[in-house]
């Protein structure tokens, strides 16, 4: 996306997303063969990742869920890339 438009049209719903995916790829779908992560630590992964986004952008998971994970993930993973 930012190779056609290049990267100052971008706005910083944009530059989430391209974060997101970036580390998505990296730190969730690449787990190493000897990363012997757990499910639960692969939902504080998503979790941490989903904080990159303000939660009312997070439209597909229930209020009573964001409510509970993601301020917690928020405060658990602060200074991260947040943008």
């Amino acid at each position: 996306m930012k190779a056609v438009v290049g990267e100052d049209a971008l706005t910083a719903d944009d530059h989430n997303y391209l974060l997101f995916h970036d580390r998505f790829e990296s730190e969730f779908v690449k787990q190493s063969f000897h990363e012997n992560r757990t499910i639960f630590d692969s939902l504080d992964k998503a979790w941490e990742l989903l904080t990159l986004f303000p939660k009312e952008k997070i439209s597909k998971i229930s209020d009573e869920t964001k409510d509970k994970f993601y301020e917690r993930a928020g405060r658990e993973f602060a200074g991260d890339d947040q943008i």
